[in-house]
């Protein structure tokens, strides 16, 4: 049986763990290790919703603690009442309800503000679903005022740096905004400890394990020694701690199989927070409204949960889709060295997110884009080739309805679009007249042509054509 030595981990000044071996004392920087945990905090977010609803003093007490202030532009859709007005948007995915998802070690924890666990839940309100997407930890972005660095590092440094930043949070929600081209509206914040409390407040977790773990290495709570964990394939019962160790455990699998652990305990937590036996038992309610506001912080303000939790209470899990950004044989990203440390990089190229946002467009498709499904034509005036096929593939992956893809009669010198519906398609044309940088066209439709939309790109399309792409 092969063993390993003792070890133990410290922080540097820049909050990164070291690993110290005993064997030969030799020290040097390694992945984060110690408290990797669950990334379920889209049903937290449900439960908060939900407990919020039972008004009382301990609530209003825990919402002064747990709600801090949203330096950022909230969800059009609560904060217009769902009367959406296209000019309100920011561009395709502002119709959802777009939540990013923290989870760290916190306070008493070796790197305790390196996000450990980070995922975006979207929620559509119009079609009543949701979508996860989880962001691996190690990939290596460039990081606003401090440069590249893996992303776990960005709440750390925007803590450190909050005069510059506006704070963890909003560096975050800036950072990962511009990586998937979506808006991010809100965050929620859970620590470790939080976690564990709050699944054994729950009266733990019953999970259906699909494969079989083993992790011989776990590290014990003095990150000296070692914990062994295992378990079985089937139905299993899991305490907070256990959640924590299933959800956590990458040793002996990947990052990417603890992110789809993590998605798996989502749907338990969901499960079980919104049982009768929770939301009925005044006692247990006030357990958890304590939990929650000592270890859980979001800049969702009251009203909003509430209308968050009206629209997923009754979202059944076949409604709910999950993605992890990998770096499968299909994935989005590579795995290597940079400056002797192991990161994740785009397959693309170092700041190249197009595969990534594609990934996210498909899955957090606008609603009313999507409610309109406008047939839209792209016609080839670039004198390039194999530009409007190129461009309909990149509006397919967002939602769009591609109907139809030729070249240009002639090359056209500017980028115009047509639109034959007589603005019937406002989100639609609002979208691409943002994309493009150019006004829309009204015109009378042509006899011949069954498209809504007709966008012909001229010549300046190639000098904003890496800016599309990325942005």
């Amino acid at each position: 049986m092969f063993l390993k030595g003792k070890r133990e981990h410290i922080v540097d000044d820049s909050g990164n763990l070291i690993k110290k071996n005993h064997q030969d004392s030799v020290e040097k920087i390694i992945k984060p290790n110690k408290k990797r945990w669950l990334g379920f905090f889209m049903i937290v977010l449900i439960a908060l919703f939900g407990l919020f609803s039972w008004i009382g003093l301990d609530v209003w007490k825990a919402a002064a603690n747990i709600i801090t202030k949203n330096l950022d532009n909230p969800a059009p859709f609560l904060n217009l009442a769902g009367k959406i007005d296209p000019n309100k948007l920011q561009g395709e995915g502002d119709g959802r309800i777009n939540i990013l998802l923290l989870g760290m070690g916190g306070a008493n924890h070796p790197g305790g503000q390196l996000t450990d666990t980070i995922e975006v839940a979207s929620i559509d309100p119009v079609n009543k679903k949701i979508a996860l997407l989880s962001i691996p930890r190690d990939l290596y972005i460039k990081i606003p005022g401090s440069g590249y660095n893996k992303i776990n590092y960005t709440y750390y440094y925007g803590e450190q740096n909050t005069k510059t930043t506006g704070g963890g949070p909003t560096l975050v929600k800036k950072t990962i905004s511009e990586i998937l081209d979506l808006p991010i509206h809100y965050y929620v914040k859970l620590d470790f400890t939080g976690l564990v409390k709050l699944v054994d407040a729950l009266g733990g977790l019953d999970i259906n394990v699909d494969k079989a773990l083993s992790d011989p290495f776990y590290p014990a709570e003095n990150m000296i020694d070692y914990d062994p964990f295992y378990v079985k394939v089937g139905q299993q019962h899991f305490d907070g701690k256990t959640a924590l160790k299933y959800a956590r455990s990458r040793e002996t699998s990947s990052d990417f199989d603890r992110s789809r652990r993590q998605q798996q305990i989502m749907t338990a937590v969901k499960e079980k927070a919104l049982s009768s036996g929770v939301l009925t038992n005044p006692k247990k309610l006030t357990e958890i409204i304590k939990i929650l506001g000592d270890h859980v912080r979001t800049d969702l303000k009251v009203n909003e949960m509430e209308r968050v939790f009206s629209i997923v209470k009754n979202i059944n899990d076949t409604d709910i889709i999950s993605k992890v950004i990998d770096n499968s044989t299909d994935g989005p990203l590579v795995s290597g060295q940079v400056e002797g440390g192991y990161y994740l990089t785009p397959r693309a190229g170092i700041g190249n997110y197009k595969d990534i946002q594609t990934i996210a467009h498909s899955i957090f498709t606008d609603p009313y884009l999507a409610k309109e499904n406008a047939k839209i034509e792209v016609l080839n005036g670039t004198g390039s080739a194999g530009e409007a096929l190129e461009v309909a593939d990149l509006l397919g992956s967002f939602g769009y309805n591609i109907y139809k893809i030729d070249k240009n009669e002639v090359a056209s010198p500017t980028t115009v679009i047509y639109d034959y519906s007589n603005g019937k398609f406002p989100f639609t044309s609002k979208f691409l007249s943002d994309r493009f940088q150019t006004k829309i066209s009204i015109q009378p439709r042509p006899k011949d042509t069954a498209s809504d939309i007709k966008i012909v790109l001229g010549k300046d399309y190639l000098l904003l054509k890496k800016n599309i792409i990325s942005n």
